[in-house]
């Protein structure tokens, strides 16, 4: 690797990954093949992941893969961590055939189990894979493409639809759209966008990768909602676990729209 002052440094890995935006683009005397020197769209389809992995460049997925956990799947992570007090996992039924699933809640990506939670309310499954961790709980993160909890699967295989929630990096207010059920997407960008939220469809994160956790109902086809930084924050000005106490208006507007569009989609699912 040579910086711009001139200086060179040798880099070794199993694995490099180059991020350089949502649109791969090639470098100059670094030839990528896809098995050990991978893009973006390549990295979503390794069939089995390194221990070690550079990441060169940025963009959404780069940044994903650099603060992705300590696993690659459940029966690793089991291993190491106490269930009840590393993470824990929680159920609700519900009987509209729709789940609303947080596979990384609590303190891995904060907020994330309280917005899917209201949003389930009592009509829709509701799931949560929440670190309980003082810190150090993105070490729990399994990757949504390799998310394997037996009971998680076992919610999103039984559903007709799945909506997961989110958390991503950003301090603009912005909620980012993926997943491929691209009429139940439409219906809630539609809902958020007439509450006034600010609705992306980013190549970053696109969720449509089949193993994706919110692609993996009985239909094949689910919405992902990756929530701000900036948004969570005004959500929970003071923190998450302190929900209900923390509530703002701009959240029960949110949870609102999407409960809004969850109850349309419902009835389409009735006259399928």
């Amino acid at each position: 690797m040579t910086y711009h002052d001139g200086r060179k440094e040798e880099i070794s890995a199993d694995y490099f990954l180059v991020c350089t935006g949502s649109t791969p683009r090639s470098f100059q005397n670094i030839k990528v093949d896809q098995e050990r020197i991978l893009n973006s769209d390549g990295i979503l389809n390794l069939k089995e992941f390194p221990k070690r992995l550079m990441i060169i460049g940025a963009g959404i997925i780069g940044c994903e893969y650099a603060t992705m956990g300590n696993y690659q799947s459940y029966r690793e992570l089991k291993e190491s961590e106490t269930f009840g007090k590393d993470y824990q996992i929680q159920i609700r039924s519900g009987k509209s055939g729709i789940a609303v699933m947080a596979p990384h809640g609590g303190g891995i990506e904060p907020g994330t189990t309280e917005i899917a939670a209201a949003v389930a309310g009592h009509d829709h499954t509701f799931y949560a894979f929440s670190g309980l961790k003082a810190q150090g709980n993105i070490g729990l993160h399994i990757t949504s493409t390799r998310f394997d909890e037996p009971k998680g699967i076992e919610i999103a295989e039984n559903s007709k639809a799945v909506l997961t929630i989110h958390g991503c990096k950003g301090q603009n207010k912005i909620v980012h759209l993926g997943g491929n059920d691209t009429r139940f997407k439409a219906k809630i960008k539609k809902a958020l966008l007439d509450a006034d939220f600010t609705v992306g469809e980013t190549d970053g994160l696109p969720g449509k990768n089949p193993h994706n956790i919110c692609n993996r109902n009985s239909l094949q086809g689910g919405v992902q909602l990756e929530v701000s930084s900036g948004l969570r924050a005004e959500f929970f000005p003071n923190h998450p676990c302190l929900w209900p106490k923390s509530l703002t208006p701009r959240f029960e507007q949110f949870i609102e729209a999407l409960r809004h569009a969850l109850s349309l989609h419902a009835g389409d699912l009735d006259k399928a």
